[in-house]
């Protein structure tokens, strides 16, 4: 079978000419078609075809292969399904509706990506999706290479639909483990190619992934150096390069990745920050159900903070690096103060927090820091060139002067409360002796009064038995006193003017509430 030449029918009519291309398939309307076809080697392009068997109907304009079996590449496929308005899609083009149920040995699509002369106005290299398909397919295929990816047990369902090519419930098998897929690859705008797609990535290998994936190279460089496998959950967009690659300047992703069980070794900026606080046990480091949570954005993949526990260190991680393999990361690490003990940076910040420690205790100020050293590491540079600092900070994560702070005000807390309280007692122990000394001096003058009363009394009752000779009456003589004594306390209050005991019962009043600091407090 030539198939080039059979396709040359078509292309032979003038496609200006109404009449002609009307006629093409109004004729082959009219023509019910069922059989089967052989042939032992097919011609078509520089594809590699031979031993087609073909059962199928034709009628209407809409073909039906009932069983269709030929060797594409030395490998066995079956093609079976439907089609409908065949030939006003090869001469008229317009739109061909339909469903086939494809199943495969091998299929290469590198073969059969077309990199001859380009009429869409796509970008070199780029698959067009042929806008006036719209078909349903159903592959298996046991093997499926694209590129360095080698897909094995291939199921799903693809919809060709107005330049776009929908994959959905898609399941394979590759690098070690299974992924499943859904999206869709866009051309509908062929110099503009982009994808959306959904992965499910289920225990796939590190390095396997690295070894082939470009993309995988940079966005996760560590990958490179890690031996285990790992599941991830990935939402990813974008544009596609000319060839056919994802533009990660462009791309916006989200996605989970747990490492199941990894070892990492010789990655740069692990080693360094390793010999930067002195843990050797960082340079060999041990994952196992590790959880992040990452976004990929403006060429930059940005991990959310996340513990990892190595040994009984803590170190939670956060940060960015860029395409261009800049890093920017900050580590909160949590580490044992015996382990830094044993090492030079251990000793250099225990001195530091032993001499904090001495210092604060000479200014009567106590620091515990506890036996767990805090650290803040920031991870800058490059991937090949990274920057380590590390800053040791205080109890809880605090930095030494956040301790220092914390404690003084602590301690000033105390001392005023101390201060506050001391005040208290003196004030009352003042107010006590003010009182006595002024109601002893009240009294006194009370006692005093009294005295000076009964003397001028016994005076004139002298003076009057001198005139009387003792023949005053009794009654008489308690007149007199009684009146000698308002009179002299009349003196009194003259002395103390109007309202003296109500004064001196003001005074007693007062000095119960006095408070010095009452003023004070009042902001006068």
């Amino acid at each position: 079978l030539n198939a080039d030449e059979l396709l040359k029918f078509s292309e032979t009519s003038d496609p200006q000419s109404e009449s002609t291309a009307t006629s093409v398939p109004d004729l082959y309307n009219q023509y019910n078609l069922a059989g089967t076809y052989t042939a032992d080697k097919i011609n078509y392009e520089d594809y590699d075809l031979s031993k087609l068997s073909s059962t199928f109907d034709y009628s209407d304009d809409a073909v039906k292969l009932k069983s269709t079996n030929f060797i594409l590449d030395k490998s066995k496929v079956s093609l079976r399904g439907e089609a409908a308005n065949v030939m006003d899609y090869v001469t008229l083009n317009e739109k061909v509706t339909g469903k086939f149920f494809l199943d495969a040995d091998k299929i290469n699509l590198d073969n059969y990506i077309a990199e001859g002369e380009n009429t869409s106005g796509a970008s070199e290299g780029v698959f067009v999706v042929d806008k006036n398909m719209d078909l349903m397919i159903y592959p298996e295929i046991k093997e499926l290479t694209y590129g360095n990816y080698v897909l094995r047990d291939l199921e799903g369902k693809v919809e060709l639909t107005d330049g776009m090519a929908l994959l959905k419930e898609g399941v394979t098998k590759t690098l070690g483990g299974r992924i499943n897929l859904d999206g869709l690859y866009d051309t509908s705008d062929p110099s503009k190619p982009a994808f959306d797609l959904r992965y499910k990535l289920d225990q796939l290998s590190y390095q396997k992934l690295f070894d082939i994936s470009e993309s995988f190279k940079i966005l996760a460089p560590i990958a490179k150096y890690i031996d285990g496998a790992f599941n991830s959950t990935l939402v990813m967009a974008g544009p596609l390069t000319k060839d056919m690659l994802p533009d990660l300047t462009k791309v916006t992703a989200t996605g989970f990745l747990e490492t199941l069980k990894g070892e990492v070794q010789g990655f740069e900026p692990v080693e360094k920050l390793g010999n930067a606080i002195g843990i050797d046990k960082l340079k060999d480091w041990t994952l196992k159900g590790t959880k992040n949570w990452f976004d990929v954005k403006d060429g930059f993949v940005i991990l959310r903070p996340h513990d990892h526990h190595i040994d009984d260190m803590i170190f939670t991680v956060a940060g960015s690096h860029g395409i261009d393999q800049t890093l920017d990361y900050h580590i909160n690490a949590k580490i044992p103060r015996d382990k830094l003990r044993k090492d030079k940076l251990g000793k250099n910040i225990e001195f530091g927090l032993e001499f904090l420690e001495k210092e604060a205790t000479s200014r009567g100020v106590n620091i515990d820091l506890g036996e767990l050293i805090y650290l803040d590491i920031f991870l800058t540079g490059s991937l090949k060139q990274p920057k380590i600092k590390v800053i040791p900070v205080g109890s809880g994560g605090k930095t030494l002067n956040e301790v220092v702070k914390d404690e003084i005000t602590k301690q000033v807390d105390i001392l005023k409360d101390t201060i506050q309280t001391e005040l208290e007692k003196k004030t009352e122990e003042i107010k006590d002796t003010v009182t006595r000394v002024v109601t002893s001096k009240v009294d006194t003058l009370k006692s005093q009064t009294e005295e000076k009363v009964r003397v001028e009394v016994d005076r004139q009752k002298d003076k009057l038995k001198d005139v009387f000779k003792d023949k005053v009456d009794t009654a008489v003589t308690k007149v007199l006193t009684d009146s000698l004594q308002n009179t002299i306390l009349d003196k009194t209050k003259d002395v103390l003017g109007e309202g003296s005991k109500e004064k001196v019962d003001d005074i007693k009043d007062k000095l119960k509430d006095w408070n010095p600091f009452k003023k004070k407090k009042g902001g006068n």
